[in-house]
């Protein structure tokens, strides 16, 4: 099943005229819980965004997380580059919840911590460490 999401969402990306940096932020949590690597480096192609030395820019946000994860070129830079991310999932996991994101939440969390032995909600636990304190009210 899972090999099956990552073809359709590769399919969707290439495919999609419309696609913008708002679309493919959307599509993160999924792309991530997917391991659709590829297809976060293709989309951030279709939208000339890159993430190399090279770049005047850092592309920012959960997108420029995400393509940094997924572009990194050795297990010590990915291991860094999903430290941050889980920073950013944790800021966003609030703001999420509010506007009725759940979805969004289970698909990033299951990406980026490890399965807890016991129920889901461990991994919601595991996650908010991360939560900074100013993001809660």
């Amino acid at each position: 099943m899972l090999q099956d999401a990552r073809e359709n969402l590769a399919k969707y990306i290439e495919w999609e005229p419309q696609l913008n940096r708002r679309e493919a932020t959307l599509m993160i949590p999924k792309l991530m819980y997917t391991e659709s690597y590829t297809t976060i480096a293709r989309s951030a192609e279709r939208l000339s965004i890159g993430v190399g030395a090279e770049q005047r820019r850092k592309v920012s946000g959960l997108f420029g997380h995400a393509l940094r994860f997924a572009t990194a070129t050795d297990d010590d830079e990915r291991h860094f580059e999903k430290g941050k991310m889980k920073v950013k999932v944790a800021k966003e996991l609030v703001k999420w919840a509010s506007k009725g994101g759940y979805l969004d939440i289970a698909y990033s969390l299951h990406a980026l911590f490890p399965r807890p032995a016991g129920p889901p909600c461990r991994l919601l636990e595991e996650c908010w460490k991360y939560v900074p304190e100013d993001s809660l009210g």
